[in-house]
């Protein structure tokens, strides 16, 4: 009889803690077999814990009301029960709040990560095909702008190229028939000029800073 007693209790307690919240936990919590993925992924992250939590409470609610005959302060745990209730709402609805939060926070990060590499890469870009338009425009301000006279150099230093072609031309067959005699070999004109015309170049160089330099001695 006991035994009876005890298997019909717990048939009870089965039909008032577990059958009512198995359907319903399958179609809300994890998502029914025709559901779309997406649907079925929505309901797994907003619902899954919240159903759990309030299936865990109804659970324990009940247990607790069937003892509520045994206790002293029968006001003071029922207050208490249903401002747990009230607590299990306000986390269930942080915790929906604290996901939308998490998705605003998240995707605002890719973006700012997108946008950084955009950045990045047309920086790089900007800095790869404008390097040869920015050294001539650091060349043109540096002649243009006052300081050294870029155009008196250049102009000087292609003078100097000029006398030194001019020397070159002009000494080259002396120096072919002197160094013929000298080594007793005949040597054509291609092996010489191109040494002869670095050496006039630096001549004439030294030439005209030996010439500067006696202009600075004379102004002071």
């Amino acid at each position: 009889m006991a035994q009876g007693d005890l298997s019909g209790i717990w048939k009870i307690l089965l039909t008032l803690l577990f059958f009512p919240f198995l359907s319903e936990f399958a179609k809300f919590g994890w998502g029914n077999p025709e559901d779309t993925l997406w649907l079925m992924a929505g309901k797994r992250v907003f619902l899954l814990l919240p159903i759990l939590a309030v299936i865990l409470a109804y659970w324990v609610s009940v247990i607790c009301l069937l003892t509520v005959i045994l206790r002293n302060k029968r006001r003071q745990f029922i207050n208490n029960l249903f401002v747990t209730w009230w607590d299990l709402c306000q986390s269930i609805f942080s915790f929906w709040a604290g996901i939308f939060k998490f998705a605003f926070y998240f995707t605002g990060a890719v973006l700012l990560a997108i946008k950084t590499f955009i950045f990045g890469v047309w920086l790089l870009i900007q800095d790869i095909v404008l390097v040869p338009f920015r050294v001539v425009k650091n060349l043109g301000d540096n002649i243009v702008s006052g300081g050294n006279p870029w155009i008196a150099v250049g102009v000087t230093l292609g003078w100097c190229v000029v006398e030194a072609i001019v020397f070159t031309y002009v000494t080259t067959p002396l120096i072919t028939d002197t160094l013929a005699n000298m080594t007793g070999d005949q040597l054509t004109s291609s092996m010489i000029r191109i040494p002869l015309f670095l050496f006039m170049f630096f001549i004439v160089l030294g030439s005209y800073s030996v010439l500067a330099t006696w202009s600075q001695v004379l102004k002071t």
